[in-house]
């Protein structure tokens, strides 16, 4: 088998199914036929091309678009994902979506409980990592204290969460 490898080459050139090439010009094409002029080369160059492009277009078809789908799932090569995977994925996503507002609502309720003195500590200690004696030194405090308003805070704060799921389940 042989096609036409370069459609914009003055040449026309072949590439064989052993990996060689060759390159038909217009003096070669003159040669081998005597009788024939510089327009009946360009007509059969014309062909070649054309014949070169049906070719790739079928060995595209039949080579990248009949890919087996077990070969590309396995290799992680599909692209696209099932219908019933989208499904899964929707259904997993509102989910989430339901299950992670339920835990805000909780945290808020949970956190409504606790003094202005507890909130805060809290909140420097566990969302900003700040230790105890930090905390301590800016409200004036020994750390102990520090660390009894927010074991207090946690308690109160486990109290609501537990009530909640309880009334959840």
């Amino acid at each position: 088998m042989q096609n036409s490898v370069n459609k914009k080459n003055e040449n026309i050139k072949y590439s064989f199914a052993n990996k060689e090439r060759s390159s038909y010009s217009e003096a070669d094409f003159l040669r081998d036929n005597p009788g024939k002029t510089a327009a009946d080369y360009v007509e059969f160059k014309k062909l070649s091309d054309e014949d070169s492009h049906n070719q790739k277009l079928a060995d595209y078809r039949s080579t990248y678009l009949n890919l087996n789908l077990d070969f590309c799932d396995r290799r992680g090569m599909c692209w696209s994902k099932s219908p019933e995977d989208i499904l899964i994925d929707k259904i997993n996503s509102d989910e989430y979506t339901r299950r992670r507002k339920r835990q805000i609502e909780v945290a808020k309720k949970a956190l409504e409980t606790l003094t202005e003195t507890q909130y805060r500590r809290y909140v420097l200690h566990i969302a900003y990592e700040m230790t105890l004696r930090k905390i301590a030194e800016l409200d004036g405090v020994g750390h102990s204290k520090v660390q009894k308003s927010i074991n207090a805070a946690k308690i109160k704060i486990q109290r609501v969460v537990d009530a909640e799921w309880r009334n959840k389940s």
